[in-house]
């Protein structure tokens, strides 16, 4: 269906190289920044801080919006989704 292994495996191996590659980038610019990678994983950037929680249980929805999209640089409609979601009961 897709050809032989061989064919499908170099461009996998590639593909590894180039990631491990951005990952060494990325280590080195936290280490000048004096950061830790695990301080700018997409998890946590996708989780909302204290305040922002605060602002939800508030009803500042708005407030809160800005302040997710002044801190992990998300779009309109992806920060509003995300306070969204943390407004909806049990969450």
């Amino acid at each position: 269906m897709f050809g032989s292994s061989a064919a499908l495996t170099a461009p996998i191996d590639q593909l590894e190289a180039r990631v491990a590659a951005q990952d060494e980038i990325i280590r080195r610019l936290c280490e000048r920044a004096g950061i830790r990678p695990a301080d700018i994983s997409p998890s946590t950037a996708l989780e909302l801080t204290a305040s922002e929680q605060m602002l939800v249980q508030q009803g500042k929805k708005i407030e809160a919006i800005k302040e997710v999209r002044g801190r992990t640089g998300l779009g309109l409609k992806a920060a509003k989704d995300l306070v969204d979601r943390a407004g909806r009961p049990g969450s």
